[in-house]
């Protein structure tokens, strides 16, 4: 997985058949817990994350406390939108 900031990296996956994308980070030694973070309608996981201001990633932050974070993004958002748009 490539990594963004802060340990933040993407994050692909098939369940039953559909593509899901969002951002994952996890701490550096054993989670005490996952934070999943779901956006609203207009949104997508980058919005749990800021690479210009790493100090105000949700995920960025949730990993330094010690927790795993993920951030999915909704369907028709991420890696399915840039898919359904292809030609």
């Amino acid at each position: 997985m490539t990594q963004l900031v802060d340990g933040v990296q993407p994050l692909v996956m098939n369940v039953a058949g559909i593509e899901l994308s969002g951002l994952a980070a996890e701490p550096a030694g054993s989670p005490r817990g996952l934070v999943f973070a779901l956006h609203g309608g207009g949104s997508r996981a980058a919005y749990f994350h800021s690479p210009v201001d790493p100090s105000g990633s949700l995920l960025g932050i949730a990993a330094a406390l010690g927790w795993q974070a993920v951030a999915l993004d909704r369907r028709i958002r991420g890696v399915e939108r840039r898919r359904l748009a292809r030609p």
